[in-house]
């Protein structure tokens, strides 16, 4: 699976990526733990970044269990998918919007 990990990311950067199934995590000094091309091991549920090139662990705030169980379903579409699976995605999100 893929993921993001920087420094900071802006909250709506940080919902689009959510939305779309891709995990961002915010480490700080990030760019100071990780080189090009280093392999990382990601625990989301544990809030632990494991960088494989020197086998040192970073800890990061975990996710909320909403946050993983979208990253889970594939992003926020195949969630609302699977939660009202007699509802398109469309029609669910036209309800929420309309109340």
């Amino acid at each position: 699976m893929a993921c993001i990990i920087a420094e900071s990311f802006g909250a709506i950067f940080f919902r689009n990526a959510i939305n779309l199934g891709l995990p961002a995590i915010e480490l700080r000094d990030a760019s100071k733990r990780f080189n090009e091309g280093d392999m990382v091991e990601v625990d989301l549920e544990a809030g632990k970044v494991r960088n494989m090139a020197t086998q040192k662990a970073y800890p990061f705030p975990p996710m909320a269990s909403l946050v993983l169980d979208i990253l889970k379903a594939g992003g926020l579409l195949p969630f609302i998918g699977k939660t009202n699976p007699n509802n398109s995605p469309a029609s669910y999100l036209r309800s929420a919007l309309s109340s």
